[in-house]
């Protein structure tokens, strides 16, 4: 590791930029909305004009786990994701192909979460045979 980079520093300078990346997801979200009006819904049964995922051109009939997958899956959370696994190999002594896992690990992890979620409530939502 180079010597004239501090741990709490570059710690500082990654959680700084996912900051921002995450701000970015908003107001690119926002924009979206803005730009296609409050009252567009997106695809019929879509995930709604404010997602920037492929959840977008789902139809009302699809999975929840499905949805909830897709949704986690965007430009921003990928860039979020990438400096997440930059800021591991720069901050550890882990190689670039490990903070990758590391990262890789920590979206699956996520995404488990909150596909559990919507399975479990997906379950309250159907009817009694």
């Amino acid at each position: 590791m180079n010597a004239s980079i501090s741990w709490p520093a570059t710690a500082n300078r990654y959680r700084t930029l996912v900051s921002i990346v995450s701000a970015l997801d908003s107001l690119a979200g926002v924009a979206v909305i803005y730009l296609l009006g409050t009252d567009a819904s997106g695809p019929p049964g879509g995930a709604g004009p404010g997602t920037l995922s492929p959840a977008y051109f789902l139809g009302g009939d699809a999975h929840p786990a499905l949805r909830a997958a897709l949704e986690n899956v965007t430009v921003f959370s990928v860039w979020g994701y990438a400096l997440l696994a930059l800021g591991i190999a720069l901050t550890t002594r882990l190689t670039r192909g490990q903070s990758i896992l590391v990262a890789g690990v920590v979206w699956g992890m996520q995404t488990a979460f909150l596909v559990g979620l919507a399975l479990i409530f997906s379950r309250f939502g159907q009817a009694s045979p």
